[in-house]
């Protein structure tokens, strides 16, 4: 081999770089194709040439690529993700499944109890990992507009070379924890920390959710434990999450929750005893049997064993 070729690189060892240089513990599939697409664009890498510069990519070469990535450990694929795989980068050590949940699904995001967990709302340990994701219907648009956005005026050319194009993966078990995934044709309120490499749900939609579906929440009665507790100094989030996408049946529920268990007087609260359903059979908890207890004010059956005697 000759001088001038011991002073090329790789096209994986440039990817190896490229990707070390993203900050990231993981990659995906299709953002490593996406990566080699791009490195292919170039003939050198901070300054030092490219070894079998290949300007064309085509599935072929980028498969050639990947096979050697594996076999020289650059790449380690994660377990317990089913469709495209998603891989560790050489020397990365991830012991939150958090952080490969949402490496796996780019537009997923962590919630329910996982995010009362994360936000210091309550006290106890999920054995499951709750994440929130768009119905496939949203998600394939997303990604669609995701690929146009990565690819720009190259999109065409990028899917004629039939390379891997953004596709879900789901999580099922990470680090041994399995994965309770929520779908919903909305994608939801959350943050992106990405100092953390995760997305959590916001704690305002943390407390909607809670309303919505009290049984991936720890149940019922710990929900209202956690708006006795908490309610009060994230009432300002409550509001807003529940006037800007609470049901008028949430509305309720969390009307009658914030007056008679945790003594909130609001005019925003007020407001929502519009939406109380006179003579209908609206419950506290939409899974649990009617009860006599009533409220009056809010049109709705206190079918909750705890704390009734507390409401106003």
């Amino acid at each position: 081999m000759s001088t001038e070729e011991h002073k090329r690189i790789t096209i994986p060892a440039a990817l190896a770089q490229v990707l070390g240089e993203r900050g990231l513990p993981t990659v995906s599939y299709y953002e490593l194709a996406v990566a080699t697409w791009r490195l292919c664009k170039r003939t050198e890498l901070n300054g030092v040439p490219l070894r079998a510069h290949k300007a064309h990519l085509d599935w072929a070469a980028f498969n050639r690529y990947h096979q050697l990535m594996l076999r020289n450990g650059i790449l380690r694929p994660i377990s317990g993700i089913t469709g495209p795989p998603v891989y560790l980068l050489i020397g990365a050590a991830v012991t939150d499944a958090k952080v490969l949940a949402c490496a796996a699904d780019p537009f997923c995001y962590i919630s329910h109890l996982s995010a009362m967990e994360f936000h210091g709302l309550t006290d106890r340990m999920p054995e499951q990992l709750y994440i929130s994701s768009p119905a496939h219907g949203p998600w394939k648009e997303f990604a669609d507009e995701q690929m146009q956005k990565d690819l720009g005026a190259e999109f065409d050319d990028y899917i004629n070379a039939r390379l891997p194009q953004l596709q879900r993966s789901r999580p099922e078990k990470l680090l041994g924890k399995p994965v309770h995934q929520v779908t919903s044709i909305h994608l939801g309120a959350f943050r992106h920390l990405k100092d953390q490499h995760i997305r959590v749900a916001t704690r305002g939609r943390t407390f909607l959710d809670m309303l919505r579906e009290p049984q991936l929440c720890g149940g019922i009665n710990h929900v209202l434990d956690v708006f006795r507790e908490h309610a009060q100094s994230s009432l300002r989030l409550i509001l807003d999450e529940l006037d800007q996408h609470g049901k008028p049946i949430e509305k309720v529920r969390a009307g009658w929750i914030l007056e008679a268990l945790c003594h909130i007087r609001d005019v925003r609260i007020d407001a929502w005893t519009a939406f109380a359903q006179r003579g209908g059979s609206r419950k506290l908890d939409a899974s649990a049997d009617y009860s006599a207890d009533f409220s009056e004010r809010w049109a709705l059956s206190l079918n909750v064993p705890i704390l009734i005697n507390e409401q106003t």
